[in-house]
């Protein structure tokens, strides 16, 4: 039980990560692709706009790489940062679904060792999820750490003006926010745990409830709750704050106080408590 993955997952989780980067990065691809052949059209005679002949002419004999590279400084971490933030709450929940899965095989291996639900099984089919759980947050680490990589690489200007607005300057959170750097790690330390407990939460609910049911349940608590709270009615942005999904949103919303941070995190490790307590004779084998 000590191997967790198999290659067909690491190859999934690996295909996840390069669409990521790709919907990241996906404005200047498509600009890479399409913009040699929309200036074959230009008519010199007609043309209004800021580049020179010269400039088109080279853009048209490059190839796709050397037109996407030559837009390397938008590759800032301000601006990549911030549209992953936008998709997360998109691909997280997709990882978390395929950890399911993952879980499921390897809870009935695990059955198959153990007669009854004893007290070894329990302890076992407990650490099998907390392992299985840290998943989706490595995932989104990696995601960042390449973004920071990207960005530090090959554009000049980073942690602009976008970290400056996650946090409300105003709030106790403010003290430890030295510089922007120190934002992002902070905002990362809290969304690796928001996502480790929102899938370990999401594990809980399989475990009791299957594979099916659970995944309905987690569709429905990720997905269809954020879309019916998403009215800017006083009572509903109050629910949207506590919902698990709040958890995907670290670094997607602007002037986030310490509470707006830690109060979904705080809810979502008392519902894992709370579940752990229910009566383990109607969990799923």
């Amino acid at each position: 039980m000590k191997k967790i993955l198999n290659y067909k997952y690491i190859i999934l989780f690996g295909l996840i990560t390069i669409v990521s980067l790709f919907m990241i990065f996906y404005v200047y691809i498509n600009y890479a692709y399409e913009m040699p052949s929309r200036l074959k059209e230009i008519n010199y005679n007609d043309y209004e706009g800021d580049m020179s002949r010269e400039e088109i002419e080279e853009i048209k004999n490059n190839n796709f790489f050397q037109n996407f590279f030559s837009l390397k400084n938008g590759f800032t971490i301000d601006t990549s940062y911030s549209k992953y933030c936008q998709i997360k709450t998109k691909i997280i929940p997709i990882i978390i679904i395929s950890i399911f899965f993952l879980y499921t095989n390897i809870k009935r291996n695990l059955i198959k060792f153990n007669i009854g639900r004893n007290d070894m099984y329990i302890k076992e089919n407990n650490k099998i999820k907390r392992k299985i759980a840290a998943i989706p947050s490595i995932i989104s680490l990696i995601i960042v750490i390449l973004l920071v990589i990207i960005g530090e690489t090959f554009a000049q200007n980073n942690f602009l003006t976008y970290f400056k607005f996650l946090y409300d300057h105003n709030d106790l959170i403010s003290v430890v926010m030295f510089n922007n750097k120190v934002v992002l790690i902070v905002f990362e330390i809290l969304s690796f745990i928001g996502i480790y407990l929102l899938s370990l939460f999401s594990l809980e609910i399989v475990d009791r409830y299957g594979n099916t049911d659970g995944t309905i349940i987690f569709l429905m608590i990720s997905w269809i709750l954020p879309i019916i709270t998403s009215s800017n009615t006083g009572v509903l942005i109050e629910i949207r704050r506590i919902l698990p999904h709040s958890v995907l949103l670290i670094g997607a919303e602007h002037g986030s106080s310490i509470i707006d941070l830690l109060l979904p995190i705080i809810i979502l490790a008392i519902s894992i408590l709370w579940i752990r307590n229910l009566d383990y004779d109607k969990i799923e084998v």
